[in-house]
């Protein structure tokens, strides 16, 4: 739902610039008669309260005050409210000629998504909403007030590449038609953007010899979960159309200029995609397909600007802009360990490598300067990982803890694939059966949809450490079967490694036996939901 509300803060922010606009307009028109300067005065405070109104509400919504969900809730049924009184007057004054198309439909479906966003309560709306806003890293090339305006920056320039549009087709006499096909159209339009700058990236990696692991359009998602690919629609990427594309190098030492090659192909691909849409729309007039103008204008615009933004050092939640990626890679310090680091971590997907090869010097010193958020947990999770192969229990305990700190602390909504190594480090490594308990039901609440090797690790940990050894043994061997059906490569041999290990402690010693410390038994590591994807 948080998803969901950021969706239609956005509609509202954009609405706000179209009225500022509008607003601009009725200085430049309705001054002339038989317009007077009371009519010119009355657009201005129509428009600009609007504006106004809207403006705020948007930002109520991103920076979620007090009063986010009255206002959002009020600014979703504006639209219908005013298009009832727009009837009424238009049936007043016996102007029945007048059509309105699909506005009835579109103001109708943004009501109802006002209502099923803002009308509930949701008790962690807040502390969801923290996991969205960036967090400062130091040097990462970005800047808090460009993070908070790019996307005003982008309303801006869409608007004003849409009425450069909007001109051309009024010159050549092509009709809008529809205004809900046209939403529709331009719907499509950024979802086809997206999936052209998500292949520059996948294309370019693959031709470097990376190896591709999720491509991911809007709520389209294919990712290679324990070994093979799956793929899932993910409701909420209907409000967010935004995409990601994850690929790992097949040696982790390569030079970090392919990377770099790699991130500058999305900008690339989105820009080839532009100029494409744009010389089709061009030169579809009197053919058939000219009507679908609103959707090759739509790429063209769409994909320009994802290629000139992309290229700006931006943040939004935990994602950099490739701009910002690029100047990572060329920096030196923390950022170049960074980037090594997981880097070697992506490798033990598809290499030989294992958690025990990872860079523990350049994860430390990463872990230093970044102390909150998703990547600074993660770091701390590899560094167990680095630890429990190696078989130094104190150490892979202290990363854990503090792993688990830093996760209560600044990832409130964490993910529910992220949930089951925590059970099972809670149980294992601490042997802590209330605290495995807390994160298995967290998981729960959650409604987990993949029962592999993770969760029924989780589970074999979590009933053993609570003294249910004939339930754990039965986990295990569910744990044990999937493992065994996991490709060659490093992570999985850790997987494999943590089963016999889990067996070890199921099998031999019960949970509160003393010698499962003192004879060194190990505890897990980072399970296979914790690489990157």
């Amino acid at each position: 739902m948080i998803e969901l509300r950021k969706y239609l803060g956005g509609i509202f922010a954009l609405a706000a610039i179209i009225l500022i606009w509008g607003a601009i307009t009725s200085i430049r028109i309705s001054s002339r008669p038989p317009d007077g300067p009371h009519s010119v005065l009355d657009q201005l405070v129509v428009y600009l309260g609007l504006a106004a109104f809207l403006g705020y509400a948007a930002w109520s919504i991103f920076a979620n005050k007090r009063f986010a969900r009255i206002l959002g809730l009020i600014a979703s049924v504006l639209p219908l409210l005013g298009l009832f009184a727009l009837i009424a007057l238009l049936r007043f004054r016996q102007h029945s000629s007048i059509e309105l198309h699909g506005i009835p439909w579109i103001a109708l479906a943004l009501a109802v998504a006002g209502v099923v966003a803002f009308a509930p309560k949701h008790r962690n709306s807040q502390a969801a909403a923290k996991t969205s806003a960036p967090i400062p890293i130091p040097g990462d090339g970005t800047h808090p007030l460009l993070n908070k305006s790019i996307w005003i920056i982008g309303a801006v320039l869409f608007l004003v590449f849409e009425r450069e549009w909007l001109q051309w087709a009024a010159l050549n006499d092509l009709s809008i038609g529809s205004e809900f096909l046209f939403l529709v159209q331009l719907v499509l339009a950024e979802l086809a953007t997206v999936l052209c700058h998500e292949l520059g990236h996948a294309l370019t990696g693959l031709a470097l010899g990376m190896r591709l692991r999720a491509f991911i359009v809007g709520p389209f998602q294919w990712r290679i979960q324990d070994g093979a690919w799956e793929f899932r629609i993910n409701p909420r990427g209907f409000f967010s159309t935004g995409g990601a594309t994850a690929l790992v190098p097949t040696d982790p030492h390569e030079p970090s200029w392919r990377r770099m090659v790699m991130i500058a192909g999305g900008p690339m691909g989105s820009l080839f995609a532009g100029m494409t849409a744009a010389v089709c729309a061009l030169t579809s007039l009197g053919y058939p397909w000219e009507q679908t103008w609103p959707f090759t204008t739509g790429v063209a615009t769409f994909s320009l600007l994802a290629a000139m933004l992309n290229l700006i050092p931006f943040q939004t939640g935990d994602s950099y802009s490739d701009g910002a990626l690029l100047y990572q890679l060329m920096s030196d310090g923390m950022w170049a360990d960074y980037h090594h680091a997981i880097s070697v971590v992506g490798s033990s997907l598809v290499t030989p490598l294992r958690p025990r090869d990872y860079d523990i010097a350049a994860i430390d010193r990463c872990a230093l300067s970044i102390t909150r958020g998703t990547r600074a947990m993660l770091l701390h999770l590899h560094a167990s990982s680095y630890y429990l192969d190696h078989g130094q229990v104190s150490q892979a305990a202290h990363a854990f803890a503090q792993a688990e700190t830093i996760c209560h602390e600044s990832v409130p909504n964490l993910s529910v694939d992220l949930h089951a190594p925590f059970v099972f480090r809670k149980a294992y490594l601490q042997r802590d059966a209330a605290g495995a308990r807390q994160w298995w039901e967290r998981m729960e609440a959650k409604k987990p949809t993949r029962f592999k090797v993770d969760y029924w690790l989780a589970a074999a940990a979590l009933h053993w450490i609570e003294g249910r050894l004939d339930e754990a043994r039965s986990a295990w061997n569910k744990a044990n079967a999937f493992s065994r059906q996991l490709p060659s490569a490093g992570a999985y041999e850790f997987d494999r490694y943590r089963c016999e290990l889990l067996k070890k402690a199921i099998y031999e010693l019960p949970a509160d036996d003393p010698l499962a410390t003192s004879t060194g038994v190990l505890s897990p590591g980072v399970g296979s939901s914790m690489r990157p994807a």
